[in-house]
């Protein structure tokens, strides 16, 4: 077996799922999300702030999103499983210092070692911040920098490591093909608009992404002919959510769509601009 499928990403007592596939799923999920629920104008927004075109935008951000995971890609992950662990151990990967107890979040991993992964791909370094900052907010909270800051050699991973997780960057560069951005003229409001943007399509793109019902795990499929799977289930994952055929109701109240019985100050303000509504919390894993 490629020793790159004896990273996990999902697991489960009797099967996995390598995190390259999940990798892949979620870039997957934000094609399918950006081609038919982005408006056209927020396309337009996103495009237009980073000097590219909207196709080239979406590579993007299907590249971006697809590396949300790869914090995961670590000593201080990957020992979470002894089974996986151990494998990975006889092909060379150190574990020196990993506990599998350990609490540091995958998220603030991913913040960490994304900049180095973009820095290699020519993207320029306050960019690649702000990307690695927005996708590792896939789970609702933002990276704690200090935490980050914190971080030991041992948790992140020696040089073979960081191999597996170029070579990682660089399957999924092939993959989704990511334009040159040369965003330098951009503005703080400008780079914090992309960075809201892609922190939410890319938690949205991970939720459908890591439901087992529409991504099962698969451990044996070649990689090329799981590039093709993948794609296909995402598809039929964003339709059968209903998320293709939904369209916004008119006017509705807000107690109408979560029976609320009253609401807070800030929620009355917003009505008339925009409303985000969670109805499940997304998991740690």
């Amino acid at each position: 077996m490629d020793k790159i499928l004896l990273l996990w990403g999902k697991t489960s007592s009797d099967s996995y799922h390598p995190l390259l596939y999940h990798l892949l799923d979620v870039g997957n999920v934000t094609s399918v999300v950006w081609e038919h629920i982005l408006t056209e104008r927020i396309q337009t927004y996103i495009s237009d702030a980073m000097g590219v075109t909207k196709e080239e935008a979406k590579r993007a951000f299907c590249y971006w999103s697809a590396l949300h995971d790869i914090g995961k890609a670590t000593p201080s992950f990957q020992v979470k499983n002894a089974r996986m662990s151990t494998m990975l151990a006889s092909n060379g990967y150190s574990f020196s210092g990993a506990d599998s107890s350990d609490k540091i979040s995958h998220g603030e991993l991913t913040t960490r070692i994304v900049p180095v992964v973009l820095h290699e791909n020519g993207l320029a370094t306050n960019i690649a911040y702000d990307v690695a900052y927005a996708i590792g907010a896939h789970h609702g909270r933002w990276p704690n920098m200090n935490k980050i800051a914190e971080l030991e050699d041992y948790q992140v991973g020696d040089e073979n490591w960081w191999i597996i997780r170029s070579e990682l960057g660089a399957i999924l560069r092939d993959t989704f093909n990511p334009p040159s951005i040369y965003p330098h003229s951009l503005t703080n409001s400008w780079r914090v608009m992309l960075s809201l943007c892609l922190a939410g399509i890319v938690s949205a793109a991970d939720w459908i992404g890591s439901d087992k019902d529409f991504f099962p795990y698969d451990s044996t499929t070649d990689l090329e002919s799981y590039k093709k799977i993948s794609l296909n289930r995402a598809n039929r994952a964003v339709c059968d959510i209903v998320w293709k055929t939904w369209t916004p109701p008119k006017n509705v109240s807000f107690d109408d769509i979560g029976n609320y019985e009253s609401l807070y100050p800030v929620q009355d303000k917003v009505l008339d601009l925009s409303l985000i509504h969670i109805s499940e919390p997304t998991r740690p894993y």
